[in-house]
C-alpha cells in the first residue's frame, strides 16, 4: 500500500473515531443531566445509546489498527506515525490526533462526574432506607401502652 494512500485511510478512519467520540461526549452529558433530573428511563436510554456507540468505536478502531497492520506499522499509536505522516507531507494526522486527545480527555471528565452523580444518589438513597427503617411501628409494653423501640427515638444526625 503506497504510503499517502494508507495514510489517507487512516486519516479517514481516525475523522470516523472523532465523530463517534464527539458523540459520546454528549451522551455522557446527556447521561449527566438525565441522573440530576433523577429519569432512571433517560438515563436507561442514554446508557444503551452510549453501548452502541462504544460497539461502533471498537469497530473503527479495529479498522484503524488493520491499516496500521497492513501498512507495516502493527502496534504503533498515532505519535508514532506522525513521523511518517509529516515526511509524505501530510500534516492532518496530528490535527486529528489532538482532537481525540481532547475528547477522550472530555469524555473522562464527563464519565467522572457522572460516576460521582450516581455515587452520590446511592449514598442518598441508603440514608433514607437507613432512616426509615429506624422509624418503624413501636411496640407494646406488658401495660398495653406503646412503648418506643430501642434506638428509634433518635435518629442519626447523618440521615
Amino acid at each position: 500500500m503506497a504510503t499517502v494512500s494508507w495514510l489517507e485511510s487512516l486519516h479517514t478512519v481516525l475523522l470516523e473515531e472523532e465523530r463517534e467520540l464527539a458523540l459520546l461526549v454528549a451522551l455522557a452529558l446527556e447521561e449527566q443531566e438525565a441522573l440530576i433530573l433523577s429519569d432512571a428511563e433517560a438515563v436507561t436510554a442514554v446508557s444503551t445509546r452510549m453501548l452502541s456507540a462504544a460497539g461502533r468505536m471498537e469497530a473503527i478502531e479495529a479498522r484503524r489498527e488493520a491499516i496500521l497492520a497492513e501498512a507495516g506499522y502493527a502496534g504503533s499509536t498515532l505519535t508514532n506515525i506522525l513521523p511518517v505522516a509529516a515526511e509524505s507531507g501530510m500534516t492532518t494526522l496530528a490535527d486529528s490526533r489532538d482532537r481525540l486527545v481532547s475528547l477522550a480527555s472530555d469524555l473522562r471528565d464527563a464519565q467522572e462526574r457522572n460516576a460521582r452523580l450516581i455515587l452520590g444518589a446511592l449514598r442518598i438513597r441508603e440514608r433514607w432506607a437507613n432512616m426509615l427503617a429506624s422509624m418503624g411501628a413501636p411496640t407494646y409494653a406488658a401495660s398495653g401502652r406503646a412503648a418506643p423501640r430501642d434506638g428509634s427515638t433518635y435518629l442519626s444526625k447523618s440521615a
